[in-house]
């Protein structure tokens, strides 16, 4: 009971206040749909500041958490301010009733069997008909249900991705889900070891005690022996508030220079979410919110850094 009691307060606390919380973002970016597999699908696009057609830009996706919606992490996130100082596009899209279609039973999307993969190629193709996008360099993020996307992309459209990141999620079981014929894709990812639904080392996740993670550092290895990589032995503590209560250790390998690098960030004592993001009462009960680094100003860094 209690563990039923406390899964319907995280959806309650993930789900309500968001259109009035966020209402600002959309005057800020234009909302879209089309027709997908007989569903209205939506997203939310930002365009740099100084947006010139005559020039082509990145393309970073982020895919929301599940019970969430694009408008949120198009609040909280801080991409906007990304695109706006690095000059590319951000794109919001939005999920088949606040959730994924990936490869296990989370949410409504999987249970109705939705092609979210073919969702998201055409929305590439649709942006670049409307947009002036440099194909070359198309990258796809997330958190939780977001992120597990975001690897389910990496797996089945290697062809356009450059690049993922993943924050509070990491691979599920059985990993040959993440198979590739023989195609490298950046990664960063991004693990706290107090959050309460997915354990940092790996093991059962919350509340689908029959679906089991690989945990945040063989997701790195696992990531490194696919990409025929340097492993990121490197290390390097970030401390920027003395106030946090946290700290990051992000490991890397600073000769690492190649398109297929693999980048960890280990929040110690950090919760289920955004690092960086404003501190709000969900925090409670998701844990920490660590300010010490600004994930959407690491995940963009990572991305444009010559990664392609």
């Amino acid at each position: 009971m209690k563990k039923i009691l406390y899964l319907l307060l995280v959806f309650i606390l993930s789900s309500q206040f968001v259109s009035c919380k966020y209402s600002f973002v959309q005057n800020e970016t234009t909302y879209s749909q089309f027709t997908y597999q007989d569903f209205d699908r939506s997203y939310l696009v930002h365009l740099p500041e100084n947006y010139d057609a005559e020039k082509q830009y990145p393309i970073i996706f982020v895919l929301h958490g599940i019970t969430s919606r694009a408008k949120a992490i198009a609040g909280f996130s801080g991409f906007n301010a990304q695109s706006d100082q690095k000059d590319f596009i951000v794109c919001y899209p939005q999920g088949y009733k606040r959730s994924w279609g990936i490869q296990i039973e989370v949410g409504a999307a999987p249970r109705n069997e939705i092609d979210d993969i073919g969702f998201i190629n055409q929305l590439i193709d649709t942006l670049a008909l409307n947009y002036s996008v440099d194909t070359t360099k198309i990258f796809a993020c997330g958190i939780s249900n977001g992120g597990f996307m975001s690897a389910l992309l990496a797996s089945k459209l290697p062809h356009q991705l450059s690049g993922i990141a993943m924050v509070c999620s990491n691979l599920f079981n059985p990993i040959d889900t993440y198979a590739t014929s023989g195609s490298t894709i950046p990664l960063l990812l991004i693990g706290s070891t107090d959050d309460p639904l997915l354990q940092y080392e790996g093991g059962k996740v919350k509340g689908k005690n029959k679906y089991s993670t690989k945990g945040f550092l063989p997701t790195a290895e696992y990531w490194v022996a696919k990409n025929k990589c340097l492993y990121p032995k490197d290390s390097l503590i970030i401390e920027n508030d003395p106030n946090d209560k946290t700290t990051v250790i992000k490991y890397f390998s600073a000769s690492e220079t190649a398109k297929n690098k693999v980048v960890l960030y280990k929040v110690i004592g950090g919760g289920h979410a955004w690092p960086g993001r404003k501190k709000d009462f969900k925090s409670i009960f998701l844990g920490k919110i660590s300010q010490e680094i600004n994930a959407a100003e690491v995940i963009s860094d990572f991305f444009l850094s010559g990664v392609k």
